[in-house]
C-alpha cells in the first residue's frame, strides 16, 4: 500500500545516515525488508565525499598545522569506520582504527604533522577509497603496511611543542 511505502522509504532514510555500531545489526536491516543495495550505494557516495574532503585536510596540514583540519579529518574518518560495520567489512574499519588513533594523538598534541605522516595519510585516504569503492572484495586489498605504519606512530608521542601550542590557543574561541 501507499502508507507501507511512504514508511519503508522513511525507514531507509532514517539507516542511511545512521551510526552502525555493532555487526548484529545487519541481520535486522535485512529481516526489516531495507533496499540493501541502496544502503550500500548511500554508503559508497557518502564516504567517498568524506575521503575527498578529507584529502584536502590532509594538504592543508602538509602547509601548516590546523586544529580545525584535523577536527574535521577525525570526524571524517570516524564516521566512515563506524558506517562500515553495518556490511560486515573487516578491512576498512581495521585501517580507519589505525588511522583514527594517529589522528587523536594529532588532535591532543601529542604527534605533530611532519612530511611522512603527510604521505600514510594521503596514502591511508587512497587506499580506502579504493575499498570502499570495490566493497565486495575490499576485504582481498591489502592493507598491513599501513596499519603498520600509522601504529608505529603510536609510540611516538610527543609532549605539546611551544609552535602547536601558540597555534591551539590562537585557534580557539
Amino acid at each position: 500500500s501507499i502508507r507501507d511505502g511512504a514508511y519503508q522509504k522513511n525507514q531507509r532514510s532514517k539507516f542511511k545516515s545512521a551510526y552502525f555500531k555493532n555487526f548484529g545489526q545487519l541481520e535486522e536491516l535485512i529481516l526489516s525488508g531495507i533496499d540493501f543495495t541502496e544502503l550500500k550505494q548511500s554508503f559508497v557516495n557518502s564516504s567517498l565525499a568524506i575521503l575527498s574532503k578529507s584529502e584536502s585536510c590532509v594538504l592543508t596540514l602538509e602547509s601548516s598545522f590546523d586544529k580545525n583540519a584535523i577536527d574535521e579529518l577525525f570526524r571524517g574518518i570516524h564516521t566512515i569506520k563506524g558506517n562500515s560495520g553495518i556490511f560486515e567489512l573487516e578491512k576498512i574499519p581495521e585501517l580507519s582504527h589505525a588511522f583514527e588513533n594517529v589522528l587523536n594523538l594529532l588532535r591532543t598534541s601529542r604527534l605533530t604533522p611532519d612530511p611522512d605522516l603527510i604521505d600514510l595519510m594521503l596514502l591511508g585516504i587512497d587506499r580506502l577509497k579504493e575499498m570502499i569503492s570495490s566493497l565486495g572484495t575490499s576485504d582481498l586489498i591489502e592493507i598491513k603496511d599501513l596499519v603498520q605504519k600509522f601504529n608505529s606512530y603510536l609510540g611516538k608521542q610527543e609532549e605539546i611543542s611551544p609552535k602547536i601550542e601558540a597555534n591551539l590557543i590562537k585557534q580557539s574561541p
